[in-house]
């Protein structure tokens, strides 16, 4: 409990009092008051104890919290700093809804107060809070600062346990631009900036939203509903950003649907506008858009980005975390006057949005393309740096704990379970309520005992029952297990873990790959091809317990894990064996720059190496360049320092007719961890070739000439970037493809399917790709077939 008090008469006092009967009586005990002195007490029953603090001055504000957990026993905080505690101990409670009463027992002194001395309490009271939690010490004192954090930006002397943390020190989400927060909370307020909306024609806000808690935007198109925000914001000749997560519920071909729009009138480039064209995202300024290659499908949730750059004048979107389309030679917008509609295009006549609208934000600065994969597919992330139950993720789905206290951790704080009760839980989780449905699951351990335990398990019920299995746990014999429902649990066995050591575990999910599983960076094995049968409804995931026993398990002993856990990630995509790796880092980016043994992923990608210009300690740092006085060379001293050997060696291929044949390979590629992939021409494919010998793998293509986004047609040239993403030269389709990692099926991003020719949309027999860097030299031969 957490309050501000100021006296205005001395002695004795009841600030809190709780009991089962709204007059006071029943099961009734004063937890906070005052002796007869004047002294601060707080007390906790059965058995009775109590901590005594000072005696508070009368007319003057003084800040009291009290904390309770079973180890940490009864806390007595004045003014931020901790003035005692009773060691730890037991607690009774009712088993009943209790009544809360501030400044009045009620019931005279027959309830149990120990040395308080019950009666009307006389001054001022603000700000009470009563916590389901054991606050921490930090959190405390946050909350004693004169200042409340109103814009989530840590800037002066102030908390943010308002908006979510306890940070001392947070920063702005993104430091080259401003930024407004629509979480459509029941309202279309921003709490970041003030552009606040206002509703037009009385849309509604329905629970749960994307996050599974809170609200969304629910507009009914017939009834001509939108937001409108009448403070202007320029978008004149700058760069901005636009994301939200939306699930329309009617698509009819050839009616526009608005999403985001600013209108001063119809001339080319004064109207600003993203909306759905049918099924189709759309983008412009008026006589200036693009529109998206995707058609999207009505009663589905979509995250949705569009980004204009100015410095390059493109226009981009995309759909769930991937560029759609990008189109060059845009803008930039000039309209410098005209409100801002959420849920409407104007075009002389409304065009309102049929369905839900959710957490709706607006950059003004052009993110790239991790920020927006991260915001669109980390469905919530742990770091317990500030504070047990805070979402460091876009989504804000706050943890609840029991019996868990913050411990030190593998990157900052951690959670300790040492009790049999112990779990943390986190709910509301769409993504893995849909069946094949891919995901990630990330997290650091330290075990402190032996054999079996449960890390992850999923629920549809929040008491671990309905439909449910354990997605991370242990063996009887202590090796980890990571395992998925297919109707029947389908699992991989791991090595077994030493206790008292950190060590990273991840699991992947995806129909191709089946389940995966990581120990500290390395891919363990997987389960091969599988589907998911998912619950069908929100699930809820718990660490630590499996609450209940009885639900689907193989090999996983169910139970209570003991030990500390750290930076848990949930992702609704398949992680790179690249991006898995880049978790185990030792370092954790927080300058976005790669400047030693670090990973930035946290900072919106997975880049094991750095580009040109950016700093640099070593030379492995480097994406094929030298590191030269602490910054990656601008140009390549590898190839200049480079000694061929007269002899070679096959390193792909069989040269004879087995199931590796190649067919006229060529040209190939190496990513950043030296993997090698390889262009099957006369079999349509690409192969990858992993660099610690395991089972190559077919990655792109099927093997058959054809024109689906599953197929290639006699491939002529690849390239992969940072990310693992391929991008290939499809020669007989007349198309380039990009081939995002786990993906079954490819993108095209330029040319048209089937179609050649000279127009500036169409490619002729594309043959060759190539990027701004400049790669080692490579030969391969046709015959045989060798690289």
């Amino acid at each position: 409990m957490s309050l501000w008090v100021q006296r205005t008469s001395t002695g004795g006092g009841t600030l809190v009092h709780y009991s089962t009967q709204t007059d006071g009586q029943g099961w009734c005990t004063v937890p906070i008051g005052f002796s007869s002195a004047g002294n601060i007490i707080a007390t906790v029953w059965q058995p009775d104890n109590q901590v005594t603090g000072p005696v508070l001055p009368a007319n003057t504000w003084t800040y009291i919290a009290i904390t309770y957990s079973q180890i940490h026993g009864l806390t007595l905080y004045v003014n931020g700093v901790s003035v005692g505690s009773t060691a730890a101990q037991n607690n009774a409670a009712p088993s009943a809804v209790v009544t809360l009463t501030l400044g009045n027992s009620l019931s005279g002194g027959e309830c149990n107060s120990q040395s308080i001395v019950t009666g009307p309490f006389y001054g001022y009271l603000d700000e009470f809070r009563v916590y389901s939690r054991e606050l921490s010490a930090t959190e405390v004192y946050a909350l004693s600062k004169d200042k409340t954090c109103i814009d989530e930006i840590m800037d002066g002397d102030e908390t943010d346990i308002d908006c979510g943390g306890s940070c001392p020190v947070c920063t702005v989400a993104y430091s080259n631009g401003t930024y407004s927060f629509w979480p459509m909370d029941n309202s279309a307020v921003d709490i970041i900036s003030g552009l606040n909306g206002e509703g037009v024609n009385s849309p509604t806000y329905v629970t749960p939203g994307i996050t599974g808690s809170g609200y969304s935007l629910r507009l009914i198109s017939s009834s001509n509903q939108y937001i409108t925000i009448s403070t202007y914001q320029s978008f004149v000749s700058t760069s901005f950003t636009v994301e939200m997560w939306i699930y329309p519920t009617t698509l009819s071909s050839g009616t526009s649907y608005g999403l985001f729009n600013q209108y001063q009138s119809l001339t080319t480039d004064h109207n600003l506008y993203v909306c759905l064209y049918g099924g189709n995202l759309k983008m412009g300024f008026w006589s200036d858009d693009v529109v998206s290659g995707t058609t999207l499908s009505a009663n589905t949730w979509y995250h949705v980005a569009f980004v204009y750059d100015y410095s390059s004048r493109t226009q981009i979107i995309y759909i769930n975390g991937v560029q759609d389309i990008s189109r060059n030679s845009a803008g930039p917008y000039l309209g410098t006057s005209g409100t801002i509609s959420i849920g409407n295009y104007y075009d002389g006549i409304d065009h309102t949005f049929d369905g839900y609208i959710d957490q709706v934000t607006l950059y003004m600065n052009a993110k790239n393309a991790s920020d927006i994969l991260s915001d669109a597919t980390l469905s919530t992330w742990h770091s317990f740096d500030c504070g047990i139950s805070y979402d460091s993720g876009s989504n804000k789905i706050n943890g609840t704990a029991n019996n868990v206290i913050l411990a030190s951790g593998r990157v900052g704080q951690g959670l300790s379970f040492s009790l049999w009760s112990s779990y943390y839980q986190l709910c509301g989780f769409p993504i893995l309520g849909t069946s094949n449905h891919p995901y990630s699951i990330s997290l650091w351990i330290q075990r402190t005992s032996t054999g079996g335990g449960t890390l992850v398990h999923v629920s549809s019920q929040t008491d671990g029952k309905g439909w449910c299995t354990d997605f991370l746990g242990f063996s009887s014999s202590g090796q980890i297990v990571s395992a998925s429902w297919d109707d029947v649990t389908r699992e991989v066995v791991g090595p077994f873990l030493s206790t008292n050591v950190w060590t990273h575990v991840a699991t992947t999910f995806s129909t191709m790959n089946g389940v995966r599983l990581y120990v500290n960076g390395s891919l363990i094995g997987s389960t091969g091809t599988m589907a998911y049968v998912a619950s069908g409804t929100l699930n809820t995931v718990t660490l630590g317990n499996p609450l209940v026993s009885g639900c689907a398990t193989k090999s996983i002993v169910s139970g209570t894990f003991y030990g500390y856990l750290d930076e848990f990630r949930l992702y609704s995509r398949e992680l790179s064996v690249r991006e898995v790796s880049a978790f185990t880092k030792d370092k954790t980016c927080f300058d976005g720059i790669m400047d030693g043994d670090e990973t930035d992923i946290d900072c919106g990608g997975s880049c094991v190496t750095c580009v040109a210009g950016q700093n640099c300690t070593l030379t492995k740092d480097c994406d094929n360049v030298q590191c030269t006085n602490g910054t990656c060379a601008t140009y390549n001293t590898l190839i200049d320092n480079a000694v061929w050997s007269s002899t070679g060696e096959t390193v792909a291929g069989t040269g004879s007719n087995t199931t590796l044949t190649l067919n006229g390979p060529g040209p190939i590629v190496f990513d950043l961890n030296n993997n090698l992939y390889v262009n099957d021409y006369g079999n349509h494919r690409v192969i990858f070739y992993p660099s610690n010998g395991a089972t190559p793998a077919v990655i792109a293509g099927n093997g058959t000439a054809g024109s689906e986004m599953n197929q290639l047609n006699s491939p002529n040239g690849i390239d992969v970037d940072n990310n693992g993403t391929l991008y290939i030269a499809d020669q007989y389709n007349h198309r380039i493809q990009q081939w995002f990692p786990g993906a079954s099926n490819g993108t095209t991003v330029a040319g048209i399917t089937g179609s050649s020719g000279s127009n500036l949309n169409q490619l002729n027999y594309v043959v060759k790709l190539c990027d701004n860097t400049i790669d080692p030299y490579y030969e391969s031969t046709e015959y045989p077939e060798e690289v």
